[in-house]
């Protein structure tokens, strides 16, 4: 492997913080937050009436919350807004031209031409007299496009509503927020956001494992057809390591990943890494004990040579507005990338047929509808075929 592979890695994240361990960090987060409490709540009552009426006026945003309610609820408004900031964006990442000024693409229509609405929303946009409102062509170095990561498939917080869920049984506890990273597959050189989930500090290691969402926890699509049909299992076996501050989390305390993989670096001359087994295993750690770096990535290995990296973006106590009960919580998911069909080059695939000589290529992805149409060959000249479900994740 090249030398320089890991530092491409590590610049994606950081830089990361010092060591900070999650029961110390909660106690001196209450402790913290009592005394500031205590202090607001004696300086609040020195206040007179009237004062406190002229301060709850001055800090008030219902104004500004309505105005964006109704701007982005009116169709017409919030599409000027998303193709001017599209705009604006595009002309920023292509740069300057010879002349030094910025080359503009996607422009909108001249102002005298917009509704009397759109006209009033963009002059008082451009009356605004922030000098950082406006972007100035330097900050195309700091300004990327839209990515499929930046997206979610969900609208709310998805809860877990299996059988491992849990609940807040005390408010000491701390609020962990996990994002999950994986290679993309034409450069191992970058990575991209999978997913994000919050855990408690009673959940252990193992909770944190089982909750990415790659594809050994996705649900096959269920078959209606017939003919040698595969499926895939819904959970993940035994096979899984994960490395976190110099240390190697395996399944069990017996023969395990993370036993293989301290004997194998041991075997490696070059490898200046310094990695020991854990004393526990995933399921016996719980989050409470562990003491973590924000922004560090951490290394997960599980299922032969599936590789995730996961960072620790928050650790914090409890909300009033957090959620009870249903932890992990999936706070973003990715939208899964999904082939098309090659016979009607419209529709998603949902089949991987093999050894169907019919499609000109094995395996060849294929939609439900055009496989249905296909239907089943005959067999006795050309041997069976197999007809693999695409995995989906359950929404």
């Amino acid at each position: 492997m090249d030398a320089s592979l890991p530092k491409l890695l590590e610049s994606h994240f950081g830089p990361e913080s010092e060591l900070i361990g999650v029961t110390k960090a909660i106690q001196t987060i209450s402790e913290q937050s009592k005394a500031c409490a205590l202090d607001l709540e004696q300086q609040w009552s020195t206040i007179s009436e009237d004062r406190k009426t002229a301060l709850a006026s001055e800090c008030s945003i219902l104004d500004l919350k309505s105005t964006l309610q109704e701007t982005w609820s009116n169709p017409t408004l919030s599409s000027f807004l998303l193709k001017d900031q599209d705009r604006i964006a595009a002309a920023l990442s292509l740069g300057s031209n010879k002349d030094g000024k910025a080359t503009r693409r996607g422009q909108l229509s001249a102002p005298d031409t917009m509704p009397l609405e759109v006209r009033a929303l963009h002059d008082s946009i451009n009356n605004i007299k922030l000098s950082s409102w406006n972007f100035p062509t330097e900050a195309s170095a700091f300004i990327r496009t839209p990515r499929n990561s930046d997206q979610n498939a969900y609208e709310t917080p998805k809860p877990n509503e299996t059988g491992r869920a849990k609940s807040i049984t005390s408010e000491e506890e701390a609020i962990i927020i996990v994002t999950v990273f994986d290679k993309v597959p034409w450069s191992p050189c970058y990575v991209t956001r999978l997913s994000q989930h919050a855990f408690l500090s009673s959940q252990t290691l193992d909770d944190i494992c089982k909750a990415v969402p790659c594809a050994p926890y996705a649900s096959p699509i269920p078959s209606r057809l017939e003919g040698p049909v595969h499926t895939y299992a819904p959970e993940e076996g035994p096979g899984r390591v994960l490395c976190m501050e110099g240390v190697a989390y395996g399944d069990s305390q017996e023969d395990n990943y993370a036993t293989k993989l301290v004997n194998h670096l041991a075997t490696v001359s070059r490898s200046k890494l310094s990695i020991k087994k854990a004393t526990t295993s995933l399921s016996q750690t719980p989050l409470s004990s562990m003491s973590f770096r924000i922004n560090e990535p951490y290394w997960l290995l599980h299922r032969g040579n599936c590789e995730h990296f996961l960072v620790i973006e928050q650790i914090r106590a409890i909300h009033p507005s957090d959620p009870r009960t249903g932890y992990p919580i999936l706070l973003q998911h990715a939208p899964q990338l999904l082939d098309i069909c090659r016979a009607c080059s419209k529709s998603p695939a949902v089949w991987s047929i093999v050894n169907d000589i019919r499609l000109g290529e094995s395996p060849s992805y294929l939609c439900a509808p055009c496989w249905a149409n296909m239907g089943l060959p005959d067999t006795s000249e050309y041997g069976p075929i197999e007809v693999i479900p695409l995995l989906y994740h359950v929404p």
